[in-house]
């Protein structure tokens, strides 16, 4: 069972997600024909339904599929081939590495709380 402590994760997950959709005309990157603008648009919604999902009926696969699509976003500018985009980049790294440090504190949380008997 979850405690009201525990929210802020799934709340700045949830914020990261946001910013990832927005970043693009923040930014100003933000080109429909462009693999980095796609890559953010689609994981920062990808980023905020997991978030959502994880506030409402939370189980322990949605820390580690945060945490997946965390890492994706950190290796995304090179996957995709975007590096040569400095905003982009930058913006990709950071958000990954938020969303992946959030995921392993709830995932560190959630098992701590395992052993305990109080995640189901």
């Amino acid at each position: 069972m979850k405690t009201q402590q525990h929210y802020w994760q799934e709340t700045g997950t949830l914020i990261v997600g946001i910013w990832l959709f927005l970043s693009p005309w923040v930014f100003r990157f933000f080109h429909w024909a462009d693999m980095d603008t796609m890559n953010f648009l689609v994981m920062g919604v990808a980023i905020a339904v997991v978030a959502v999902l994880a506030k409402y009926m939370h189980a322990l696969w949605e820390d580690w599929v945060t945490l997946a699509l965390g890492a994706w976003m950190i290796l995304s500018p090179w996957i995709l081939g975007f590096t040569d985009n400095p905003v982009a980049f930058v913006d990709a790294v950071i958000a990954g590495l938020f969303v992946v440090g959030i995921a392993l504190s709830a995932t560190y949380r959630d098992m701590h709380l395992e052993d305990k008997g109080a995640v189901q």
